[in-house]
């Protein structure tokens, strides 16, 4: 993974409707830059929105950065949302609850494959919980 080139809201969470905009203007320049068509740019803006009204809007010490990101000969976007202090089925329940990207299967939270690869809900050793999303370009 390249090293982020981020709005970054570390150890404090988004404050305002700036600080979204800001967030959301980050993730349009950075999938453009990684070449995503216009209707996953529009989708990966709407769903970081909607991560960022769940998670960080309403939550004290929580983070988020979004960075492009390579693996394996592909090239994507990363979106890492760090939320302390709220353990990982909390995270997965707060996800799901009236979303129009994610739903519950079993004990794991799935997205659309065609707005996201990846879906993942960690819970790190520092009491809180970690959500990794991928979109990786055709």
């Amino acid at each position: 993974m390249t090293a982020p080139s981020l709005v970054r809201f570390q150890g404090e969470r988004i404050q305002s409707d700036m600080d979204l905009f800001t967030l959301r203007e980050e993730t349009i320049r950075l999938a453009r830059e990684v070449g995503f068509p216009e209707l996953a740019v529009t989708q990966l803006n709407a769903l970081v929105a909607e991560v960022a009204r769940k998670l960080l809007m309403r939550r004290q010490g929580a983070s988020c950065y979004v960075a492009r990101c390579r693996s394996k000969g592909r090239v994507g976007l990363e979106i890492v949302v760090i939320v302390s202090g709220m353990e990982e089925e909390a995270v997965r329940k707060t996800l799901e609850s009236n979303s129009e990207f994610f739903w519950r299967e079993g004990n794991r939270v799935i997205c659309e494959r065609s707005i996201l690869d990846l879906v993942r809900v960690l819970a790190p050793a520092d009491h809180g919980a970690q959500v990794e999303l991928i979109k990786w370009k055709s």
